[in-house]
């Protein structure tokens, strides 16, 4: 968990984008939206590789580089 808080604290504008940035919200908190720079499976992998590249589970660490793409939409 500490990882994903890292993580969204040095990338605040995927933060916003990937936990639904509305206008309304923007504008309630007196700033502008944030546009896509991105798309959000990309934000996903960014994401995932932050997660797991330290990881103490080793096979955890290698597949999320490996295999990124596996981290790059939603599992439900």
């Amino acid at each position: 968990m500490d990882r994903l808080v890292e993580w969204c604290q040095q990338n605040p504008s995927a933060h916003l984008q990937l936990f639904s940035d509305s206008t309304q919200g923007a504008k309630e908190e007196g700033r502008h939206k944030e546009q896509a720079h991105q798309t959000k499976n990309t934000y996903y992998v960014q994401l995932a590789q932050a997660i797991f590249a330290e990881d103490k589970n080793p096979e955890f660490c290698a597949y999320s580089k490996s295999a990124p793409a596996t981290f790059s939409a939603v599992i439900c």
